[in-house]
């Protein structure tokens, strides 16, 4: 039988290889007519690169594929460089009409709906896998259920809850984060000690974390967070927990 662990981690990687995919995907090679009065071509993705042509108006180009917010392109007399998102969308497309170039920017992370991530840490020394899925209802407010794996040397810890996050600056790349939340741990022993019941448990247990999101390109965000945990046990105390994890996101 395949362990949920395994299935988290496949999830995780797949998670980062669309987003790696993503960052030069094939655009199937579109030809286009410049309308201004020139574009600039770069001999690289990004504006540290020099600029070694300037394609003139009326000219065709073709778009051979995109690397974040930059394009290369393919010019009639054999050039070819980079251009700018920008200067991609003053250019018309065969049937004379202004190019729309199908993308998500910052401005769509600020506004998402819904939020689905992987996650991997640590918590209390042990590797922790979890995976979440999120409802942006406000621009500050989320609601996530979270669910998150630690497979320790002494136990095993399965934690589900649900979340209310609040992200003051929504609209800046690197934002912020707090959140609130309650749910269920369920903790497995795996080799027991002198003095601790080897039975499984079940508690409640209250969480509080803060982190920050980082939008990376089209629908893709990187999470960093740390979290702490209150098991309220059946041995009348509070069983404290800490989890540091980073992960991938893609919203919607």
């Amino acid at each position: 039988m395949i362990k949920f662990k395994h299935v988290l981690q496949g999830l995780f990687f797949v998670l980062l290889s669309l987003y790696f995919k993503a960052s030069a995907t094939e655009t199937g090679f579109m030809k286009v007519q410049i309308a201004e009065p020139y574009i600039e071509l770069h001999t690289g993705h990004g504006r540290g690169y020099p600029i070694f042509y300037v394609a003139e108006n009326q000219e065709w180009i073709t778009i051979i594929k995109q690397h974040t917010n930059w394009y290369l392109v393919l010019l009639e007399n054999g050039k070819k460089g980079w251009v700018t998102q920008e200067a991609l969308a003053q250019t018309l497309d065969q049937n004379g009409e202004t190019l729309v170039l199908s993308h998500t920017d910052q401005k769509g992370f600020s506004q998402r709906q819904f939020e689905f991530a992987t996650t991997a840490g640590v918590l209390e020394g042990a590797s922790s896998l979890g995976v979440s899925a999120a409802w942006q209802f406000t621009a500050n407010l989320a609601l996530e259920l979270q669910y998150t794996e630690a497979l320790g040397n002494v136990s095993e810890n399965k934690i589900t809850s649900i979340a209310l996050t609040h992200q003051a600056f929504p609209h800046w790349r690197f934002s912020p984060y707090v959140s609130l939340g309650a749910g269920i741990i369920n903790t497995k022993p795996r080799s027991p000690l002198i003095g601790h019941s080897d039975e499984n448990r079940k508690s409640d247990t209250l969480a509080a974390a803060v982190g920050v999101k980082t939008y990376l390109m089209r629908n893709f965000v990187l999470t960093l967070e740390y979290k702490n945990y209150r098991a309220l046990t059946t041995r009348d105390n509070t069983e404290e927990l800490e989890e540091w994890k980073a992960g991938f996101a893609v919203f919607f």
